[in-house]
């Protein structure tokens, strides 16, 4: 019993002196704001403004450590990936892809927003009539001008790049032997109006054709070129113009801090490194969250032969 006591009298003291370990969580001034329909604002401001906009309304229970530094942990990641408050310094581009990962994560992977959040705040929950207006909002945004006449490209760019390719700001090398590996998946986004096409070294195809890649071996690596969807004179869509060409490196214990995965891109047919800094790779990561189960990877891949 009197260890009993002892026990709780720790905890008590414990929880209480945690309520003074408060980091801050930034409140800039909001200077702008999503500018899309009304009514999709709302359902914005409803479910995601709290952890994606500088305009946080935490409730008194998410003040109450140790809940407070998870809270903290999510706004952080939230703004740092989508921040509704910054809508001006995002180009058309940029909106549009978020806008189709906001998609992905309500409706397909059901990720968003978070369950432990709508446990505690169920007013944020979305309905199907939320779901449905957001998804034939942001479809909306996916038609573009096509080119019937696409004579003046070439079907199929080929990558040039420069002499002397730059690492990636996390030091990855580029990697050009991928155009030589196995094609395990093509996809296509209408979001940004690309085609994609996937390679997978050895190591990767070796695994995937075992149905050992859930989770990709140690060694393994994945390749994503991207290129313009342009439609010829007949009609038929065909790669454009590149765009860029990305990897997703498998190394556990080297790249433990980005869930196991050394993330690098590179853009355009110069190849140029994307990102300012190491990290560029929080985008990478908060992007292929959703299909953790999946160990980060969007895109089911072919197999290729029977494990005998």
């Amino acid at each position: 019993m009197k260890k009993l006591k002892i026990l709780l009298a720790s905890a008590v003291v414990l929880f209480v002196g945690l309520q003074f370990y408060r980091p801050e969580i930034p409140s800039p001034p909001v200077t702008n704001d999503f500018t899309g329909p009304e009514e999709i604002k709302k359902i914005f401001k409803k479910s995601c403004y709290d952890c994606h906009s500088n305009e946080t309304n935490l409730a008194w229970f998410d003040q109450i450590n140790p809940a407070f530094l998870l809270v903290r942990k999510h706004i952080l990641e939230g703004r740092s990936y989508l921040n509704f408050s910054d809508w001006d310094k995002l180009n058309d581009a940029k909106r549009r892809l978020l806008l189709f990962d906001a998609l992905n994560v309500v409706k397909t992977f059901k990720t968003m927003p978070l369950p432990e959040y709508t446990l505690l705040h169920p007013e944020a929950k979305l309905s199907k009539t939320d779901v449905d207006k957001l998804e034939k909002f942001i479809l909306s945004l996916e038609k573009y001008p096509v080119e019937m006449n696409a004579s003046n490209k070439s079907k199929s760019e080929k990558i040039t790049g420069s002499s002397i390719i730059k690492n990636a700001p996390n030091g990855i090398k580029f990697i050009p032997d991928y155009k030589d590996w196995q094609v395990i998946s093509t996809t296509e986004r209408f979001d940004h109006n690309s085609t994609r096409i996937i390679y997978a070294n050895d190591i990767a195809v070796n695994a995937i054709n075992k149905g050992n890649n859930i989770p990709y071996p140690d060694g393994s690596i994945l390749a994503k070129a991207l290129w313009e969807r342009v439609t010829n004179e007949n009609g038929d869509i065909v790669p454009g113009k590149f765009i860029h060409v990305e990897f997703m490196i498998k190394d556990e214990e080297k790249y433990a801090s980005t869930k196991g995965w050394g993330w690098a891109r590179w853009l355009g047919n110069d190849l140029k490194p994307f990102g300012n800094d190491e990290t560029f790779t929080n985008s990478c990561v908060n992007c292929h969250n959703p299909v953790k189960e999946m160990d980060y990877t969007f895109t089911p891949a072919i197999r290729f032969s029977k494990n005998k």
